[in-house]
């Protein structure tokens, strides 16, 4: 289609492009969110470290997603299976 300077099918292949990547961002930070449910804060500490959980959305296996918290949690985390301050 770019090949060919046809507009009509770059548009559409880039629309379905887009809206598969904003689907599989929205299952990635699901998933995330389920992930540090479970984690010890330790756990989420090293993952974190390691770019898994918690990043930017850049590169990598880091899902980028950005919680808001739950009470008895740290803001803007989750507060898994450790113990509540």
């Amino acid at each position: 289609a770019i090949e060919a300077n046809d507009t009509a099918k770059i548009e559409t292949s880039l629309a379905k492009v887009k809206s598969m990547q904003k689907e599989n961002r929205e299952k990635s930070e699901k998933m995330e969110k389920e992930l540090l449910e479970l984690l010890t804060l330790e756990q989420e500490a090293k993952l974190t470290v390691m770019g898994i959980v918690n990043s930017d959305g850049g590169m990598g296996m880091g899902f980028g997603f950005r919680g808001t918290g739950r009470p008895g949690g740290p803001p803007g985390g989750f507060g898994g299976n450790r113990p509540r301050r």
